[in-house]
């Protein structure tokens, strides 16, 4: 069973690709420094309860979002494109 560091990772990861942005862009936005954004998307940190609320916030998801597939993550969010061009 993967970790929740992994778990946030992998879906931090897939929305910052779905929505066009880059981690330096996601870090910005959230308030934090890209090394920080970079260890959620390498599974080696797990963001705090307030860092998963910006970061909905900031990827229009919602927190359940963090716990589903990267295929349903697609699925669901393909279709609207990036956000920020």
């Amino acid at each position: 069973m993967p970790s929740h560091a992994n778990v946030y990772g992998t879906a931090i990861h897939t929305m910052l690709t779905i929505r066009g942005l880059l981690q330096k862009d996601l870090a910005e936005r959230v308030g934090v420094p890209e090394s920080t954004v970079s260890l959620w998307v390498n599974g080696k940190r797990e963001p705090s309860a307030e860092q998963r609320s910006r970061i909905c916030r900031v990827l229009a998801m919602q927190e359940h979002h963090f716990y589903v597939t990267p295929d349903e993550l697609h699925e669901t969010f393909d279709s609207f494109g990036p956000m920020f061009e």
